[in-house]
């Protein structure tokens, strides 16, 4: 299996070598979106934060910011913002500096306004393009890939053919030496002991049940009662069973909250929303380089800064959003499980995805009580 990418500073691997155009503030989502559109190999992040933020929030911003502009994927990052934005605070410019990247940081309010600073944006961009263009990829072991999981606009196809079908291309990718990543957390809460029986150790067994009880907790302070959602508690277990099928049956290394990095071989799980973009966003925000994402009625999302692969089984959905959806998977296809395998592995040296066609780049940072 051969596999090429860009080799970071740290040693984590990148399968694109972007230049991220990160807005600091709300009000330079605009002109963020205006730059990344006329620079070859940009992405914007397209988020509306940065003022009105206190606390433990403002730091989730930071550092949610900082994960996903140090994303293997991620080669270089211009920072937009306002000289009066509070998340300059996070000096993030600096920051990710310091892991080699090349930066710039654009003060629209020295640049003097929108159209001023969507050329001289443009103008940076290019020049980071232009160093970016001088790296060359190199050959890497299937073990670098962080492969991110997530399942949306499901149907009964998604649970009878395509999330298996994924599921042992997950178990593949792990023997391979690959990190996979299971998320979602009130998807997966109803299977909480089916989970904590694959922990590979104490440690991880006790943040699974953490995860359940902290999830359940904020559910209930907000009036929602998870269980109530259910009127067959057995069938809510099979439900989180089907969901989590996508990311195989390997026993589970270990958890990862928020702002942490998967950092391990094998199957982890990321405590997270279960929101589509909050999801992915933190996916990627983790390491994660390449993201699979499997749907029964279509879904459009993608990350901006991690290749996200669709799989559908759906034949009339797949019929009517084929430009968006990349591998089509039917109940009778026994060779499924090998051509998503050389799909993901085709992405990853480079071929676009139908997202990534389509110019799809969504991204939702959580915060405590937006959502769970």
């Amino acid at each position: 299996m051969e596999l090429t990418g860009y080799i970071r500073s740290d040693g984590s691997v990148g399968f694109r070598n972007l230049v991220a155009v990160v807005p600091l503030t709300g009000c330079a989502q605009r002109i963020v979106t205006r730059i990344a559109d006329q620079v070859d190999g940009a992405t914007a992040f397209f988020q509306p934060l940065g003022c009105d933020l206190v606390g433990p929030d403002q730091d989730r911003l930071g550092l949610m910011l900082y994960r996903l502009a140090t994303n293997p994927n991620v080669g270089a990052a211009m920072f937009v913002t306002l000289g009066c934005a509070a998340a300059n605070e996070h000096e993030l410019d600096k920051r990710v500096a310091e892991t080699r990247r090349p930066t710039k940081l654009l003060n629209i309010q020295k640049t003097g306004g929108t159209i001023a600073s969507v050329q001289a944006g443009v103008a940076a961009a290019e020049g980071l393009a232009a160093q970016l263009k001088k790296q060359q990829r190199q050959p890497v072991p299937v073990s670098s890939i962080i492969l991110g999981t997530k399942c949306g606009a499901s149907d009964k196809t998604s649970y009878e053919v395509c999330n298996p079908a994924v599921g042992v291309v997950s178990d593949r990718l792990v023997e391979l030496g690959a990190s996979v990543v299971l998320s979602e957390d009130c998807e997966l809460y109803m299977g909480t002991e089916d989970l904590a029986a694959r922990a590979v150790d104490d440690q991880t067994d006790r943040r699974i049940r953490e995860m359940a009880q902290n999830l359940k907790k904020r559910a209930t302070a907000r009036g929602y009662d998870i269980e109530a959602n259910y009127a067959d508690l057995e069938a809510g277990r099979k439900m989180s069973l089907d969901r989590i099928a996508k990311a195989g049956t390997k026993p589970i290394q270990k958890v990862v909250r928020l702002g942490e990095l998967v950092d391990t071989p094998g199957l982890v799980v990321l405590d997270g929303p279960n929101s589509d973009l909050a999801c992915i966003t933190s996916l990627a925000a983790a390491g994660g380089n390449l993201l699979i994402f499997t749907t029964g009625i279509g879904t459009l999302i993608a990350s901006p800064v991690a290749p996200t692969i669709k799989v559908c089984a759906n034949q009339k959905t797949y019929e009517r959003m084929c430009e968006n959806i990349d591998i089509l998977v039917t109940r009778d296809d026994l060779g499924s499980a090998d051509r998503i395998l050389g799909r993901i592995l085709a992405y990853a040296n480079g071929e676009p995805t139908k997202g990534e066609i389509a110019d799809q780049g969504e991204m939702f940072i959580p915060l405590e009580g937006i959502i769970f």
